[in-house]
């Protein structure tokens, strides 16, 4: 007993000398440096006097203070419930003031985000699920877009059920920047247009469609717009049987999965029954190069893979550019698999800002060939409608067990370039694995021991964080603590090259 008192109090003890060190004393209230800002918030505030827009974390009831601040530079308070914040435009005079005030938790920067198949239906099963007996294409079960909306393509052929546009406000589905569609076409197109250069179908060309358009024609928004489409989504799953959604943006993961807005409201999405697919991210080939909120412990999280044009598994390998794991914090074991994102070719829509930007990955007016790992993301989203439709029962949980337990491994690739291994679409449909955790595997930066976390069973709240403050021992020690964040969200969708990068995220001609 005294034995076990005394370990605690020596955890305790470590505990406060890991936040000592990390969060000196000294921050200043009224300064750039105040603890409830995020670090590139910070930096901000200190060379601007400008209006910034922010996302402070903070209960409802702050509406009226914010309110009465944001009308004074002619804007508005835009509550997020999914993640208790405000999203607004305040001068610094009026962030600094509220970042005094007891109700507000944090304030971070509200950062732009930006954009980030006959081979492959072969190379990962998909054709051969369609034609089996009874045969699965994904029918009735609805598969949510957060992207740059959709345009309705013939081989979408009237199955754009839903339509969301966070950017324009319009009613209509459209697409202006092209990447959406594209995406939506990995998931569903049906293949009903002729091409001269073959029959394009994505994996599940039975499945509805909810388009959600949170990035504008140029690819980019705030982070906010995501988060408010995430919500939107999870408010509207029943509406529309929203099974599986799809999330092509990352960022660099520069805080702790506790303190990621992003990850937060995918954790809330992924609890209310929704598999969330994410993209690893194409900052590889590096080590801790995950994006967020691919470094989400329970969302499923998908590197690329190049088939090499083969039906075949045994020549593909590892696209050099597809983000490697372990998550910079945690260590958390990811990618959790893999799947072809190399010249993958979808759906192209005319006159979009893709299509008149690179018209020379064009195969015809309707289709265009892009890679990355935002390409391999909806291949994976499009084997979740599968199975869900063969077994609508399936948890979240048992989705992401049955789709890693069945993937192929290549034993002389490392888990953290290929996960589980190569998803295996026809062996994740025919599987009878029955598993509701979430078991991810975490590793000690100082000793590399690794160990075994069901994530299903991590606390989550506004107050309390897991991360910096893993002790490693059989205890997790989970601390209330705060960490300056830069929350700035790129494309991981457009690549054209190994080697050359535009704007960190579009190359050309992925290898």
């Amino acid at each position: 007993m005294h034995s076990r008192r005394w370990s605690m109090i020596a955890v305790l003890v470590l505990a406060a000398m890991v936040l000592s060190m990390a969060f000196p004393t000294g921050a200043v209230a009224g300064s750039a440096k105040h603890e409830k800002y995020s670090r590139n918030l910070a930096r901000i505030l200190d060379t601007s006097t400008a209006s910034v827009p922010v996302i402070i974390e903070g209960p409802q009831s702050l509406n009226g203070v914010i309110e009465a601040e944001a009308k004074k530079d002619g804007g508005h308070d835009d509550y997020l419930s999914a993640i208790n914040g405000h999203a607004v435009m305040l001068p610094a005079a009026a962030i600094r003031a509220l970042a005094n005030n007891p109700l507000v938790n944090r304030i971070q920067y509200d950062a732009r985000v930006q954009a980030s198949m006959d081979i492959v239906d072969q190379a990962v099963g998909a054709s051969q699920v369609w034609t089996g007996a009874p045969g699965y294409t994904g029918s009735g079960v609805g598969v949510a877009i957060l992207d740059s909306g959709i345009y309705p393509h013939p081989d979408l052929n009237g199955r754009i059920v839903a339509f969301k546009d966070f950017i324009n406000g319009r009613t209509a589905a459209y697409d202006d920047n092209g990447h959406g569609t594209f995406v939506a076409g990995v998931v569903a197109a049906d293949g009903s247009v002729p091409s001269a250069a073959g029959t394009f179908k994505g994996v599940a060309p039975g499945a509805k469609l909810i388009g959600v358009k949170v990035l504008d024609q140029t690819g980019q928004a705030r982070m906010s717009k995501v988060i408010a489409g995430i919500q939107w989504t999870i408010e509207h799953r029943s509406d529309y049987n929203i099974r599986v959604m799809v999330l092509s943006l990352g960022a660099k993961a520069d805080e702790p999965a506790m303190f990621d807005l992003l990850v937060n409201v995918v954790q809330k999405a992924w609890n209310a029954g929704i598999v969330v697919v994410v993209a690893a991210g194409n900052a590889g080939p590096g080590e801790k190069t995950i994006t967020t909120p691919g470094i989400s412990p329970m969302a499923i999280t998908v590197g690329a893979i190049n088939d090499h044009r083969t039906a075949v598994t045994a020549d593909d390998t590892v696209d050099t550019y597809s983000s490697r794991g372990p998550t910079p914090f945690e260590g958390f074991n990811k990618p959790d698999l893999v799947a072809p994102g190399n010249k993958v070719t979808s759906l192209r829509v005319p006159d979009s800002y893709l299509a008149r930007t690179y018209p020379q990955n064009a195969i015809d007016d309707n289709y265009f060939t892009l890679s990355g790992t935002s390409v391999s993301t909806p291949v994976v989203a499009g084997t979740v409608a599968l199975m869900l439709q063969k077994d609508p029962r399936l948890t979240p949980n048992e989705v992401k067990n049955r789709l890693k337990s069945s993937a192929l491994d290549n034993p002389a690739v490392p888990a953290t370039a290929e996960g589980s291994g190569e998803l295996n679409a026809l062996a994740a449909v025919n599987s009878t694995l029955v598993d509701t955790s979430n078991m991810i595997s975490y590793s000690s930066p100082s000793t590399g021991t690794v160990r075994t976390i069901d994530a299903s069973t991590i606390l989550w709240s506004d107050t309390i964080l897991w991360s910096d403050t893993i002790l490693w021992s059989d205890t997790i020690l989970w601390a209330d603590t705060i960490l300056w964040a830069d929350t700035i969200l790129w494309s991981d969708t457009i690549l054209w090259s190994d080697t050359i990068l535009w704007s960190d995220s579009i190359m050309v001609n992925g290898e």
